[in-house]
């Protein structure tokens, strides 16, 4: 009988080697079938489902192969290579240590550890290798990795023909952003294993090809479609090109393989929040967070679906986990005041407890002082420094965060301004330089002046403005004396104290028929009032006294929904006005 298996046995590898998979497998069973514990067989049904990206159940058989022949170098060291690639790192050691003297044991044991982040571990292991056996391509390949020298690199794989030196080789390319030297070295390879193509797809899809990555993923699905990664990844690009029902089917499809993929159940939660599918959104970032307690990212995200939905204070809660504990998130304190703005008008004294404990653990921080402050109702001292800082801050992430506010005020101004040309133009507060890029074909020359020197240097990418101030506005309009048909301030008055001396000027530098067009959040209250969310409310009435003692009439006035804010949005109002003098001369 044991000779009728080793017949069967030698027709499956025989199989198994002209890639006849299902002929292989069926034969492997059929010795099973009468000796459960056939190494070979079991050794063979475990490479054939290691083949097709299955570890798992190539795992098992393999575990089952070494209990019955633990003394079969093949099945110990191929069980480890598996464990290995299902990311049982210290598992798959145990099992390489038990061959000390296996050079290719000893050089996997450096790859190990080389991804461990043990580099000096990982040296010692390839080093040992090579005085093993001091030609083995894949102890120099380690070596050459662990110094990220790309000449090594290619120098081995044109010695050698390495597949893995070209796959590394391309993968450095990578890292360095050059994605077409990538190319010609994954396809040096001229392997169409899963990993080569995975990796040749990613090329393509960072060289915007996104067919031809599709259909490499396709391939590479084809032959590992338990392959978590390649159902990720081809959701990636339906992602980038909108397909968002495509992108979460493939999602899904990634989770149903492993539940615990990270990137996959991220980017879906990404994917359902920016459909605003808040509630599935929270559920996955709950999922990934139950996974990796710390991942901040996850914390960060579910912190803005939180806010979103008005939960404000675990939102708050998170926030500032975040913002003591380290994060790279340039718009975190923005986040913190309005949440604790929002938060105020059903829980005032949590706010202020939140804002007390704010100052107390950054001391320094002008917005947190601002912010405290504003809670509480007191004029900032020192408004200027708040305000740089603030916008020197939010720079980066100021035109996406006025996206999601829905910020009307540019639309609302344009509105009320007469379709004519304006020779000379002024932007006050012009920030990244939105309203010069709305308006810019109606004027001939634009100046725009700004407290935060990181928001005009977003303005000057724009190439809007014939020049860029970076200064206090009412410093700067006193030390000139040119004049301009058109000056301009959206959404700036909230950060003066009061208007009294910014209408004077601007009254002063207005030629004879200019105009000054401004929106601001306005109040019933009072004449000023400063609010939570740390700008300033003017009453209506208040404006207009103010323009007509700096010399300025109201020629049109509209009252407007300026932004989102809280549960609702923030009202105002856009003013256009004009000298009273130029109205006056008119009516001669």
């Amino acid at each position: 009988m044991a000779n009728n298996f080793d017949i069967i046995l030698d027709s499956a590898f025989n199989a198994y080697n002209q890639a006849q998979f299902d002929q292989a497998e069926a034969l492997c069973r059929e010795v099973l079938m009468a000796d459960a514990s056939n190494g070979d067989a079991l050794f063979l049904l475990g490479l054939i489902a290691y083949q097709s990206g299955a570890l798992d159940p190539a795992a098992d058989l393999l575990f089952k192969a070494v209990k019955s022949h633990p003394d079969v170098p093949n099945y110990t060291l191929t069980l480890a290579s598996i464990l290995y690639r299902q990311g049982h790192l210290d598992e798959a050691l145990r099992y390489y240590e038990k061959y000390p003297d296996n050079p290719l044991a000893l050089s996997e044991q450096g790859f190990i550890y080389l991804e461990k982040k043990e580099p000096d571990i990982s040296r010692r292991f390839f080093k040992k290798a090579l005085l093993k056996s001091p030609e083995l391509p894949q102890a120099r390949l380690g070596l050459a990795l662990l110094s990220q020298n790309k000449k090594a690199l290619m120098k081995l794989a044109m010695d050698t023909n390495l597949p893995d030196a070209w796959y590394y080789l391309a993968r450095l390319y990578c890292g360095a952003g050059d994605f077409s030297a990538a190319l010609g070295a994954i396809d040096k390879t001229g392997l169409k294993q899963t990993p080569y193509l995975i990796q040749k797809a990613l090329i393509y899809e960072n060289l915007s090809d996104y067919t031809q990555a599709l259909e490499l993923y396709q391939e590479a699905a084809l032959k590992n479609p338990h392959n978590p990664d390649i159902w990720t990844n081809q959701a990636n690009i339906f992602k980038k090109r909108g397909e968002f029902a495509a992108a979460e089917n493939y999602y899904k499809r990634a989770l149903a393989q492993d539940a615990d993929n990270i990137p996959a159940r991220h980017n879906l939660a990404d994917l359902l929040f920016h459909q605003e599918r808040l509630a599935e959104s929270l559920e996955q970032y709950r999922e990934v967070l139950t996974r990796e307690p710390q991942n901040t990212a996850a914390l960060y995200n579910l912190a803005v679906i939180l806010d979103k939905t008005h939960e404000y204070a675990e939102a708050l809660g998170i926030y500032f986990k975040l913002l003591f504990q380290g994060g790279d998130f340039p718009d975190i304190r923005w986040r913190i005041a309005d949440s604790l703005a929002a938060l105020t008008e059903n829980n005032p004294k949590l706010a202020q407890d939140f804002a007390t404990g704010w100052v107390k653990n950054a001391p320094d921080d002008v917005l947190a002082k601002h912010t405290l402050l504003a809670l509480s109702g007191q004029k900032d001292p020192d408004m200027e420094a708040f305000t740089t800082k603030l916008f020197d801050e939010f720079s980066k992430t100021y035109d996406d965060k006025m996206k999601e506010l829905n910020n009307l005020s540019l639309i609302e101004i344009q509105k009320i301004l007469p379709d004519r040309k304006y020779a000379k133009a002024l932007d006050i507060g012009c920030g990244t330089g939105a309203w010069g890029k709305a308006y810019k074909s109606h004027i001939g020359n634009l100046t725009g002046v700004d407290l935060s020197k990181n928001m005009l240097d977003i303005a000057k990418e724009t190439k809007t403005y014939n020049k860029l101030v970076c200064q206090e506005s009412t410093a700067y309009l006193q030390k000139i004396h040119t004049k301009f048909d058109l000056i301009t301030l959206v959404d700036v008055l909230g950060y003066f104290s009061d208007v009294k001396d910014i209408f004077s000027l601007i009254s002063e530098h207005l030629t004879r028929e200019g105009l000054v067009a401004f929106s601001v959040e306005t109040t019933d209250k009072s004449d000023i009032v400063l609010a939570p969310h740390g700008r300033y409310l003017y009453g209506i009435s208040y404006l207009e006294n103010q323009l007509q003692q700096a010399n300025l009439h109201v020629i049109q006035k509209q009252e407007v929904n300026l932004r989102k804010e809280g549960f609702g949005y923030a009202h105002g109002v856009v003013i256009l006005a004009g000298l009273i003098s130029h109205k006056a001369d008119k009516g001669k």
